[in-house]
C-alpha cells in the first residue's frame, strides 16, 4: 500500500509542476489586460468623481437635514413615550416605598420579639455548658481513679497468685505428711497396727497413750543423733500399767501383727540418773574433743514425761563427728552412748555402728509438719491482708465505675440539652441575623425608592420642557428637506449615466482581478500540495525503511506463531482424538459390560445342563461298561456259553441288548453334541466372575454415593427450612415493630403461603394492619406501601445489619407526617449504621448530618457541594 501511494505521489508531483508553468503562463496575459482596463476605468471615474461630489453635497445637506429630522422625531417619540413611562415608574416607585416602610416596621418587631428568647437561649446554654464542663471534669477524676485502683490491682495480682501458689502448693504437701502421719508410716507392723486401733477407738487398746515421738521436740540439728540413740525405742508405745502392755501384746499374738516396744513410766524419783547425768556432764567439759552435749540437755518435753525421758537419755552423749565419738569413748565412764550428727553410735558396750541410711524419717515428718502448719498460717494472714487489699480495691473501681456509668448517663442527657439549647440559640440567631439582613435590605430597598422617585420628578420636568423646542425645531427641518430633495433629483439623473459606463468598466476589470486572483490561488495551492506531496514522499521512504525491518521481524514472528499454532492445533487435535477415544472406550466398556453379563449367564446356565447331562451320562456309560465287564467275566470263567444261555442271563440281569444298545447310542450323540472340552472355561469364568464382582461393586458405592447424597440432601433442605423458619421468625418480629414506629396502633406480619400450581417452594405473605383499615395492601395508599416496603427493608436490616446503607429516593411517596415518621426511625437506625440518602424531601434533608449537592453552574461542568447541619445551625 505504501509503495502505490509513493507511485501516486510521483505522477501526482510531475502533474503538479505541469500545471504550475500553465498557471504562470496564463496569470501574466491576465495582468497585461487588467492594466489597459484600469487605464480606461480612471477615466471614467474623473469624470463621475466631479459629479458625485456635487451630488454628494445636496444629497449630504440633504441626508443631514433628514437625519435631524428623524433625530428630532425620534428623540419627540422617545421624550413622549419615556415620559409616560416615567410617571408610572414614579407611581410604582412610591408604592414600593410605602410597602418596604411597612415591612420594615413588621421585621423590626419580629426582631425585637427574638431579643428576650435569644437571651434566655444563651442563658440556658451556658448554663448547660458549665453543667458538662463540670460533669466531665468529675468524669475524668473517676476515669482516673479507676485507672489507678487497676494499676494497683495489676501491682497486687503477682503477689496475690504468688501467695495463693505457695499456699497451694504446702496445703498439699501438709496433706500428704498429715495423711502419712495418719496412717503411721515408718512404724514397724506391731506399733502402726495398735496405733490404728487406738486411732479407732478400740477398746482393747484404751491403756494406750501414744508413741514415744508424740512426747518429744527434737531440733532438727540433732534428729538423727537421737534416732540413733533411741533405736526402737523411738517407736515406743507408752503405757500406765503393765496390765495394758499384757492385753496389748496378746492382740499382736491374736491377730498376728508382728512385735511391738512398750515403754511404762518409771517410778522412781531419778536422782541416781540425775548423779549419772552430772558426772557425764562434767567428764564433757574437761574433754578436748568436740562435743554438742548431753542428749537431755539438747531436747525438750513436758515435765510428766521427763521421767522417762530420763531414763532413756540418761547416757546419751551427741557429738559432731566419729572421730570425736571414739575419743570421748575412752574418757568417760559406763555406762554410755556416743552418737555423731549423721548417725553413728559409739557404747560403752563396744558397739560401734554406722553407715547411711538407718533414718526412720518420724521425726523430720513431724517437724516439717509443724513447720508446715506455721508457714501456712503465716501465709493465710498475708493472703487475707492481700485479698482483702484486692476486694478494696475491686470495690473502689466498682464505685468509681458505677458513677463514671452514671456520669456518662448524665453527660449524654445533658450534651443532648445543650445540642438542643445550642440548636436553638443558632436558630435565634440566624433568625436575628435573617431579620436585620432584611432590615438592611429593606432600608436600602425604601431609601432608593425614595432616590429613584426624587430623579424621576426632576427629569419628568425637564422632559416636559424640552418637547416645546423638538416641536418647533421639526416643522423647520421638513421645509429644508423638501427643497434640497428637488435639487438631488436633478442631479442624481446625470449620476446615473455616468455610474453605468463606470460599472461597466469595472466589471470587466473585476471579471480579470477575479481571473488574476483564481490563478494566484491555484498557482498557490499547486506549490503547496506539492510540498506537501514531497513531504509525504519524503515520510513515505522513511516509513518504507522502517517497515522493511519491521516486516522481517513480523515475517520470523509469524514463522514462529505458525509453528506454535501448529503445535497447539496438533495437541488440539491429539486431546480431542482422547477424549474421543475415551469416551468411546467408555461406551465399548459399557457395552462389554453388559454383553459379558449376559454372556457370563448363558454360559452358567449350558455349563450347569452340561454337566447334569454329562453327569447322568458317564454314570450310564459307568453301569453298561460295568455290565459288560462282568459278563465277559463270566463267559471267560464258564466256557464259550451257548447263545441262548448267555440272552438267559442278559435276560436274568434286567438288562436288554437292544435297548442298551440304543441308550449307549443315544449317550454317545449327546457326548458328540457337547463338543471338546474347554480347558479354559473355568478360567474365562473366574475372569467373568471378578469382572463381575468388581462391576457389582462399584454399582453398590454408586447405590451408597446415591444414598449418602440424598441423606446429604435431605439434612441441607431441613436446615434450610429451619434457618428460614427462624430468620423468618426474626424479621416478622422486626417488622412488627417497625410497623408499630412508623404507624402508631399498626401491626404487621409474615406468613408462608402454600405453593400454587406449577410452583416448587411456597411464598411469604406480609399483611399490615392501620387502625381504621383493612389489612389488605392492595388497599393502601401509595405513600403507605411505600412505608411498609421500608419496614420490610428495615426488618431485613435489623436481621442482618450491616455497616452501609444506600437508599435512593425512597421518601418520595411519603407526606410530610410519614417523612416525619421515616426520618425518626433513620435517626434511631443511623446509631448503629451509616446511611446515606439520595432525596429531594425537605424533612429527610433536615433529619441529615451532612448534606452533598451537586450542581452544573456552567454547561458541562459540575460542582459538588456540602453542608454540615450541625454547623450550618
Amino acid at each position: 500500500e505504501r509503495r502505490d501511494r509513493s507511485t501516486h505521489l510521483q505522477g501526482r508531483r510531475s502533474a503538479l509542476l505541469q500545471q504550475e508553468a500553465e498557471s504562470r503562463a496564463e496569470e501574466q496575459l491576465l495582468t497585461d489586460k487588467l492594466e489597459s482596463g484600469r487605464t480606461q476605468l480612471d477615466l471614467k471615474s474623473s469624470e463621475l468623481h466631479t459629479l458625485e461630489e456635487m451630488i454628494a453635497g445636496v444629497a449630504r445637506a440633504l441626508e443631514d437635514t433628514r437625519r435631524q429630522l428623524g433625530r428630532d422625531r425620534a428623540i419627540l417619540t422617545d421624550r413622549r413615550h419615556h415620559l409616560s413611562s416615567l410617571r408610572e415608574r414614579a407611581r410604582l416607585y412610591g408604592t414600593q416605598r410605602d410597602q418596604a416602610i411597612e415591612r420594615k416596621a413588621r421585621i423590626e418587631q419580629q426582631d425585637r420579639d427574638l431579643v428576650p428568647i435569644e437571651e434566655a437561649q444563651r442563658i440556658v446554654l451556658e448554663r448547660a455548658t458549665e453543667r458538662l464542663d463540670l460533669l466531665q471534669a468529675e468524669r475524668k477524676a473517676f476515669a482516673q481513679q479507676a485507672a489507678d485502683e487497676e494499676a494497683a490491682r495489676e501491682t497486687l495480682k503477682p503477689q496475690l497468685e504468688s501467695l495463693r501458689e505457695e499456699s497451694t502448693t504446702l496445703r498439699s504437701r501438709l496433706a500428704s505428711l498429715i495423711e502419712l502421719s495418719r496412717n503411721f508410716e515408718g512404724f514397724v507392723d506391731g506399733h502402726r497396727y495398735l496405733l490404728t486401733k487406738k486411732a479407732q477407738g478400740e477398746a482393747s487398746v484404751k491403756g494406750l497413750h501414744g508413741s514415744l515421738v508424740d512426747i518429744l521436740d527434737v531440733p532438727a540439728r540433732y534428729e538423727r543423733a537421737v534416732e540413733t540413740l533411741l533405736g526402737e525405742a523411738l517407736q515406743g508405745l507408752l503405757m500406765r500399767r503393765i496390765d495394758d502392755v499384757r492385753e496389748a501384746i496378746r492382740l499382736l499374738v491374736e491377730r498376728g501383727q508382728g512385735r511391738a516396744t512398750f515403754l511404762l513410766q518409771p517410778d522412781a524419783t531419778g536422782d541416781h540418773r540425775g548423779a549419772a547425768a552430772a558426772r557425764l556432764r562434767e567428764r564433757i567439759q574437761s574433754a578436748t574433743v568436740s562435743v554438742e552435749g548431753l542428749a537431755l540437755d539438747l531436747i525438750h518435753c513436758a515435765e510428766e514425761n521427763r521421767p522417762l525421758v530420763e531414763a532413756l537419755l540418761v547416757d546419751g552423749v551427741i557429738v559432731r563427728e566419729l572421730p570425736d565419738a571414739l575419743a570421748l569413748s575412752a574418757l568417760l565412764p559406763s555406762p554410755f552412748a556416743i552418737a555423731t550428727l549423721t548417725g553413728e553410735l559409739v557404747t560403752s558396750k563396744g558397739i560401734i555402728a554406722g553407715g547411711p541410711g538407718g533414718g526412720s524419717e518420724i521425726l523430720p515428718r513431724r517437724r516439717e509438719i509443724a513447720r508446715l502448719q506455721d508457714r501456712i498460717r503465716e501465709l493465710h494472714g498475708d493472703l487475707q491482708t492481700v485479698e482483702g487489699s484486692w476486694d478494696a480495691s475491686c470495690r473502689r473501681s466498682a464505685q468509681a465505675a458505677e458513677s463514671l456509668e452514671s456520669l456518662n448517663r448524665r453527660l449524654h442527657e445533658l450534651e443532648i440539652e445543650r445540642l438542643k439549647a445550642e440548636t436553638a440559640f443558632s436558630h435565634t440567631g440566624a433568625e436575628r441575623r435573617r431579620f436585620l439582613q432584611q432590615i438592611e435590605v429593606v432600608t436600602y430597598e425604601a431609601g432608593s425608592h425614595a432616590e429613584d422617585l426624587r430623579v424621576l420628578t426632576d427629569e419628568i420636568r425637564t422632559i416636559e420642557h424640552s418637547l416645546v423646542d423638538l416641536e418647533s425645531r421639526d416643522q423647520a427641518a421638513e421645509i429644508e428637506a423638501a427643497r434640497l430633495e428637488a435639487e438631488a433629483t436633478s442631479r442624481q439623473q446625470e449620476r446615473d449615466r455616468l455610474i453605468r459606463d463606470v460599472g461597466e468598466h469595472r466589471v470587466q476589470l473585476t471579471a480579470l482581478q477575479g481571473r488574476q486572483e483564481l490563478l494566484a490561488s491555484v498557482l498557490t495551492r499547486t506549490i503547496e500540495e506539492l510540498g506537501q506531496v514531497r513531504s509525504e514522499i519524503e515520510l513515505l521512504a522513511a516509513e518504507f525503511a522502517d517497515l522493511q525491518v519491521r516486516e522481517t521481524e513480523m515475517e520470523t514472528a509469524v514463522v514462529q506463531l505458525q509453528a506454535r499454532l501448529t503445535s497447539l492445533s496438533d495437541a488440539e487435535q491429539s486431546a480431542q482424538q482422547l477424549v474421543i477415544a475415551e469416551d468411546e472406550r467408555r461406551r465399548h466398556l459399557s457395552d462389554v459390560r453388559q454383553s459379558i453379563d449376559e454372556r457370563l449367564r448363558l454360559l452358567k446356565l449350558s455349563l450347569t445342563e452340561k454337566q447334569q447331562a454329562s453327569g447322568d451320562a458317564a454314570i450310564r456309560v459307568a453301569e453298561l461298561r460295568n455290565t459288560i465287564s462282568l459278563l465277559e467275566e463270566a463267559l471267560k470263567a464258564e466256557g464259550p456259553p451257548e447263545l441262548e444261555t448267555i440272552v438267559q442271563r442278559l435276560t436274568d440281569s434286567g438288562l436288554e441288548i437292544e435297548a442298551a444298545t440304543g441308550e449307549l447310542a443315544d449317550l454317545s450323540a449327546k457326548i458328540a453334541e457337547l463338543g471338546a472340552v474347554n480347558m479354559a472355561a473355568l478360567e474365562e469364568y473366574e475372569e467373568l466372575a471378578e469382572r463381575h464382582r468388581f462391576l457389582s461393586a462399584q454399582a453398590e458405592d454408586l447405590s451408597s454415593s446415591v444414598q449418602s447424597l440424598r441423606t446429604a440432601i435431605s439434612e441441607i433442605n431441613q436446615t434450610i427450612q429451619q434457618r428460614f423458619s427462624e430468620t423468618l421468625e426474626t424479621v416478622a418480629g422486626h417488622l412488627d415493630r417497625l410497623w408499630s414506629c412508623l404507624i402508631p396502633g399498626g401491626r404487621a406480619s409474615l406468613s408462608l403461603t402454600e405453593p400454587q400450581d406449577g410452583e416448587e417452594e411456597p411464598g411469604v405473605e406480609m399483611a399490615v394492619r392501620i387502625p381504621g383499615k383493612r389489612a389488605a395492601l392492595n388497599l393502601l395508599s401509595g405513600g403507605e406501601k411505600a412505608l411498609a416496603a421500608l419496614a420490610l427493608l428495615f426488618a431485613l436490616f435489623h436481621t442482618r445489619p450491616s455497616p452501609f446503607c444506600l437508599l435512593d429516593e425512597v421518601d418520595a411517596p411519603l407526606d410530610d407526617a410519614n417523612a416525619e415518621r421515616f426520618a425518626s426511625l433513620l435517626r434511631e437506625m443511623a446509631v448503629n449504621a451509616q446511611f446515606l440518602l439520595i432525596t429531594h424531601n425537605k424533612r429527610t434533608m433536615a433529619a441529615a448530618d451532612l448534606l452533598y449537592g451537586v450542581t452544573m453552574e456552567e454547561h458541562g461542568v459540575s460542582k459538588l457541594l456540602s453542608l454540615h447541619m450541625s454547623r450550618a445551625a
